[in-house]
């Protein structure tokens, strides 16, 4: 909302976010209506960065596709490719 020069207080702040994006997706904004901000598909959010920030766009297109993927740990005599990814964050005990 800053970026658009709005003031919104906290409490009107998703319905604010459902207005904004019905401007340009009456799909994300309906979405954020019917399940709020915390619910969006993490998909919407990313492409909407493309779409709306063309700063974020040019230098993210900077990066070649080699860059951006992680290359597999080994193949098998299949020819499957595997990869071992790790977590930052170890997972919170429920206790």
């Amino acid at each position: 909302m800053r970026k658009l020069k709005k003031s919104v207080s906290f409490d009107r702040w998703e319905k604010a976010a459902a207005k904004y994006a019905h401007s340009y997706s009456d799909q994300d904004g309906w979405a954020i209506e019917r399940f709020g901000y915390k619910k969006l598909n993490l998909d919407n959010l990313l492409e909407a960065q493309f779409d709306g920030n063309i700063k974020f766009k040019n230098e993210i297109n900077k990066v070649t596709r080699e860059e951006l993927r992680l290359q597999p740990l080994g193949k098998d005599i299949h020819g499957c490719r595997y990869w071992h990814l790790l977590e930052d964050e170890q997972p919170k005990s429920l206790s």
